[in-house]
């Protein structure tokens, strides 16, 4: 009497057996091209490994170059956030809005700046954000009076 599924080993060893032939065969075949001829990669193989890289570079280059600029504009403007937010609490407490950010105290604003910001004492309206925010790859922003935030300098 046979025991159910007692013929599965057997044709597990079958299709093993199989793939053991066919990698012998594979590694036999990689064998011969490296012992007895194929030994490198010709000239025109080359070229074309490096003209798709300079394809590659040249499209990824340029994009590089905006994710910095508006990483530059996405700190300017959270930068002048802050210093609205500080401004709003030192008209709280003082009654009159600051000069400039270098009257807000650190009990308002902690860390350093990278710009001087000063302020429309009527208003409370940042009116000038110091000159230019310089990046490394010679792009700047300025400060937009009417849109209250930095912009890309074009």
């Amino acid at each position: 009497m046979a025991i159910p599924g007692d013929d599965e080993p057997l044709k597990l060893k079958a299709e093993e057996k199989g793939r053991l032939q066919r990698m012998r065969r594979f590694m036999s075949e990689v064998r011969r091209r490296f012992c007895y001829g194929e030994k490198g990669f010709t000239l025109i193989e080359l070229f074309i490994v490096v003209a798709i890289l300079g394809i590659i570079a040249a499209v990824i280059i340029p994009n590089v170059s905006t994710f910095r600029v508006t990483g530059t504009l996405a700190a300017a403007n959270s930068e002048a956030s802050n210093v609205k937010t500080a401004a709003i609490g030192f008209y709280a407490r003082e009654e009159v809005w600051p000069g400039s950010s270098g009257n807000l105290t650190p009990e308002f604003l902690s860390g350093s700046l990278r710009a001087d910001y000063y302020f429309d004492i009527a208003t409370g309206l940042i009116v000038h954000g110091d000159a230019l925010i310089e990046d490394g790859w010679g792009d700047s922003v300025r400060w937009d009076r009417p849109g209250q935030k930095w912009v890309r300098n074009e």
